[in-house]
């Protein structure tokens, strides 16, 4: 091959793959519609799941600094959580 055919086809690669990686890349204000299960360093996402009966192949998140802060500021206190339980109403 000439140098006058590899130089467009190393620049067509290097072009698909930079579309490539734009498409796959972060979306901005994108909302997700599931579960997300904190494992030890990552975060799972489970799509149209609604509790803890979440099925098939996660997605791994890939969380940026304003996520993180949204998702480990919560509290523990359980009054606060009752609106996410799951359970069919307080006990008594």
């Amino acid at each position: 091959m000439s140098a006058n055919r590899i130089v467009p086809v190393l620049l067509l690669g290097v072009l698909l793959l930079a579309a490539l990686v734009h498409w796959m890349g972060g979306k901005k204000n994108q909302t997700l519609d599931g579960v997300i299960v904190m494992n030890v360093m990552t975060y799972e996402f489970y799509s149209n799941a609604k509790d803890c009966n979440y099925r098939g192949a996660p997605y791994v998140l890939l969380p940026n600094a304003p996520f993180r802060e949204i998702v480990t500021t919560g509290s523990t206190d359980v009054e606060q959580m009752d609106p996410y339980s799951t359970g069919h109403g307080k006990p008594s």
